[in-house]
């Protein structure tokens, strides 16, 4: 108390003499003492009368020979306020009408009404308020020092434990992706094992289709309907004459033997079924029906010249005689074929083929509606089933045979429709599924079954695989993370760490702030955000949080935003502001904040402001009250 005491002494005479000179900070009042009569300025390059001082000239060229006058444009004003907080007004704001100091000493005397005490009263219950908060702060501080330290060991543990944790994941994702691989690769093979089996039932059943017909077929139909339209004309001009001799014909049709009447059914489907003396009889048939029709022919060609009419004739004759000869020959390869292709047939096969019902369906078919007519209408009625021009019987035979399938129009068609029944029936491409194409589809049938038991066994292990790829992949951002954590600077004690993955909001207007302390800090405006820099580090010997980097500005900077810590029971975020563009600054209040010194400092404080309200006021106080800095706030 002694060495305060002295100074006490030793700065009356000074505050006395400053106390006479309006707007003077005590802490300048020694400067102000005159010397020989004499008054210099404190920037030491002049001295004036002391008379000088507060004249509403300005001397200097600080301006420190008038702090209560506005004569110069930078000096300055100090208003005591006594009750309530000093304060240091620029030289402009004196005697402009308005009252800044609230003891009204900026104003002349009378104007304003003092009010210092009553702002004193109230900034005295917001002093206490802050000593309480200090108060509990510091002793949060304390945890959180404790915490800090409870936290790097965790974190240190939880780091050594996920090294083996690793490596067993490491080796849970790899088995997981070799099963999984492993079944893939076997539903690969099945799959193409499949592909290849069903290109080759393709094939099989292409080769197995019936031919389509030729253009030797379809010339040769066309032929055929020409001459039928030929002789019915034929018909029309000889009358009753055909008529009987159709008559005659079933008549001698009766007499024939069975053996006679089966090469004829047959000689309808395959060219020289007949043997010789079948031919011969057939043509001697087909020209004594030429020679009744040919009075009729005459008769329509009367008046024509008999040259040409003959030269037409043989013409006709010789292209149906190279038709047959192309027919035959054709038939001949066919048959040819089929034979071959029955020797590569298995037994199964060669059985089949051995079956004449199977390669001559037609003559059953006829026979079997010959059979049906001859129920209802007698033998007339069988060989009208069985030639397909019979009573209603036979007529009804006929039409049952067609009903089986329908021929085709020439010899050579006939021909080969039997040969692809003939190939049909060793294969067995038709009705039951045997032969290659259905060895194939049951092999094929195997495979699908397969796949789908492989596909039911595939799906959880894929799952597994993903699970394990990322589980893996969590405990590595987890290491980083803890890598992080752990090289981070927390400041002294680390008391900053139990704030690390902490966030803090508040919001302004339509935007929220977020700050995430050794993170980020963003502003987001309903879905959407905005980065406002990432963690750069603690500044200002740890009192404020530094987050730079964020997203560019339009034709600016980097957004950037400077967070200063301050004591406070607990985290709240305030005083969000943009004081230039892009560069953004807050207020957090933490227990980490506090310290033992601001503590002390609050206090010493808030005793000093009580003895002021209450009216003592010692030497020591006084004197710390003016020259105390801290204390004062400008304007």
């Amino acid at each position: 108390m002694a060495p305060y005491s002295a100074l006490a002494l030793a700065l009356l005479p000074a505050l006395v003499a400053g106390a006479a000179i309006r707007g003077l900070d005590p802490e300048l009042a020694p400067r102000y003492a005159p010397v020989d009569g004499k008054f210099t300025c404190l920037d030491g390059f002049k001295s004036v009368p002391f008379s000088a001082v507060n004249d509403d000239y300005c001397d200097c060229l600080d301006g420190s020979d008038e702090p209560g006058t506005s004569a110069c444009p930078n000096g300055h004003f100090f208003c005591e306020n006594k009750f309530f907080l000093p304060l240091r007004l620029n030289a402009s704001m004196v005697d402009d009408g308005v009252c800044d100091c609230c003891d009204g000493s900026d104003e002349p005397a009378g104007r304003c009404t003092d009010s210092c005490y009553e702002k004193g009263h109230e900034s005295l219950i917001d002093l206490r308020e802050q000593v309480a908060t200090a108060k509990k702060g510091v002793a949060g501080r304390d945890a959180y020092v404790q915490d800090a330290e409870i936290l790097k060991t965790q974190w240190e543990k939880r780091q050594a434990d996920l090294e083996g944790e690793l490596e067993a994941k490491r080796a849970e994702k790899e088995a997981a992706e070799a099963k999984r691989n492993r079944l893939e690769d076997e539903q690969k093979k099945l799959k193409d094992r499949k592909a290849e089996l069903e290109a080759a039932k393709a094939k099989l059943e292409a080769a197995a289709a019936p031919p389509p017909p030729s253009a030797g077929d379809e010339a040769a139909a066309a032929g055929d309907a020409v001459a039928g339209d030929a002789a019915e004309g034929e018909e029309a001009a000889a009358g009753a004459e055909v008529e009987g001799e159709e008559q005659s014909q079933e008549q001698g049709e009766e007499a024939k033997s069975e053996e006679d009447l089966a090469r004829e059914r047959m000689a309808q489907w395959i060219p020289g079924a007949m043997d010789q003396g079948g031919e011969e009889a057939a043509a001697e048939e087909e020209a004594a029906a030429e020679e009744e029709a040919q009075p009729a022919y005459e008769e329509e060609v009367q008046g024509a010249d008999a040259a040409a009419v003959e030269e037409e004739e043989e013409q006709r004759r010789l292209e149906e005689e190279e038709q047959r000869r192309i027919e035959e020959e054709e038939y001949e390869r066919l048959q040819h074929e089929g034979e071959e292709a029955a020797e590569m047939m298995d037994d199964e096969g060669a059985a089949a083929a051995d079956d004449g019902q199977q390669f001559f369906p037609d003559e059953d078919g006829a026979g079997d509606g010959g059979a049906d007519g001859g129920s209802a209408d007698g033998a007339d009625g069988g060989a009208g089933g069985g030639g397909g021009a019979g009573e209603e019987g036979g007529a009804a035979g006929g039409g049952a045979g067609a009903a089986q399938t329908e021929q085709p129009a020439t010899a050579l068609g006939k021909a080969k429709r039997l040969l692809s029944t003939v190939f049909n029936a060793l294969t067995g491409s038709k009705g039951g599924g045997t032969g290659e194409v259905g060895e194939l589809e049951a092999q094929i049938a195997a495979l699908e079954k397969q796949l789908s038991a492989l596909n039911t066994q595939l799906e959880p292990v894929r799952a597994r695989a993903r699970e394990a790829k990322t589980a893996l992949s969590a405990a590595q951002s987890e290491q980083r993370g803890l890598e992080t954590k752990l090289a981070g600077q927390y400041g002294v004690n680390d008391v900053f760490a139990p704030l690390v993955g902490q966030c803090y909001s508040a919001k302004v207007e339509k935007y929220t702030y977020e700050v995430c302390p050794f993170d980020k800090a963003s502003q987001k405006e309903g879905h959407s955000s905005t980065s406002l820099g990432t963690w750069h580090g603690l500044e200002g010997n740890d009192s404020v949080m530094a987050f730079r980097d964020g997203q560019g500005c339009w034709q600016g900077p980097s957004r950037s935003m400077t967070v200063t810590l301050r004591c406070g029971h607990a985290e709240k975020l305030a005083k969000l502001a943009e004081p230039s563009r892009c560069e953004y600054t807050a207020e957090l209040a933490t227990p980490a904040a506090c310290t033992p010194e601001d503590l002390a400092a609050l206090e010493g404080e808030l005793r000093a402001r009580e003895r002021l309200l209450s009216g003592e006021f010692d030497e020591e106080e006084a004197i710390a009250a003016a020259v105390a800095p801290e204390a004062r706030e400008e304007l």
